[in-house]
């Protein structure tokens, strides 16, 4: 079996989402309170005082895979679990299944094993009920859901000057190349998936309903360290995420472009539809925005 000490959890963070660590780890603390690793956390130039937290640091700035390359150049296990910061825990996590992922992922030489359903596997492991392969042509086949990875291969398939999205992207094209390796659970093992949403930032704002979920948790959230997505730009979001739900079978190229065209032909339908509901503008999204 896999020991722990095999393997790392690593909290992929920046000093612009330093408001988010406090109710992160408190969350953490709450629902997993035997994490059998050394937890990490990766940040810019700030440090984090949390009990049991050790803090990653990174020049890389705005580059998100280049401060993933610091960090996982700091670490010397060879499994590191990564979760991204925006991503709360909801519920208990039973370490016994974290830890059968890890083992499934010695025993199977994987890559990455995820541990939420964001894509699920598309087929069976001979003899294995928890964890299942999926296949070169699934798309988010490589994802940055909380998932183990084999810290050296996560390296290999990183290139600086990639955003999260282009990594996912060019991530999954360089992973092509392996017809094995890449895993997923049948059922979350880590419970953070939502109704409305999974995390709880987005475009840096708070999703409203993810703020008056946790505003009653008493984890320590600084609401007023950033604001809230408007009712319009709310609209917009479930909205996009609804569209891109519709074309999630196009190829990614396709997809974008559809997007873009969309979004230029539906901009002055709703800019009218938002001036009729009472003066408001609709939001102009952020280049290369999801």
């Amino acid at each position: 079996m896999a020991t722990n000490g095999d393997c790392s959890l690593l909290v992929a963070s920046c000093d612009a989402y330093a408001d988010l660590w406090i109710p992160f780890f408190n969350l953490l603390r709450r629902h997993w309170s035997d994490v059998p690793f050394p937890i990490y956390l990766g940040a810019g130039e700030r440090s984090f005082s949390g009990p049991g937290v050790s803090t990653l640091h990174s020049v890389g700035g705005r580059d998100w895979s280049q401060c993933m390359i610091d960090y996982l150049e700091r670490l010397e296990h060879r499994y590191v679990l990564v979760m991204l910061d925006d991503f709360f825990l909801r519920g208990r996590v039973e370490t016994d299944k974290v830890l059968h992922c890890l083992d499934f992922a010695r025993l199977n030489n994987a890559v990455q094993v995820r541990l939420v359903r964001r894509p699920g596997p598309t087929q069976r492991v001979p003899g294995e009920r928890v964890v299942g392969e999926c296949a070169v042509a699934l798309r988010y086949r490589l994802s940055t859901q909380a998932a183990i990875w084999d810290r050296l291969a996560f390296r290999s398939l990183l290139r600086r000057g990639e955003n999260i999205w282009e990594f996912e992207h060019n991530g999954n094209l360089r992973a092509s190349t392996q017809p094995h390796g890449f895993y997923s659970v049948w059922r979350s093992v880590l419970p953070y998936e939502g109704i409305g949403a999974h995390h709880v930032i987005e475009k840096g704002k708070w999703l409203v309903h993810e703020k008056w979920i946790f505003s009653g948790k008493a984890i320590g959230c600084d609401f007023g360290r950033r604001g809230s997505l408007s009712f319009s730009e709310l609209v917009l979001y479930h909205v996009a995420q609804g569209l891109d739900r519709t074309i999630a079978w196009l190829p990614w190229g396709a997809k974008q472009c559809l997007k873009k065209w969309l979004k230029a032909a539906l901009a002055p339908l709703m800019r009218e539809r938002f001036r009729r509901m009472g003066g408001i503008e609709p939001p102009r999204l952020p280049p290369g925005s999801r």
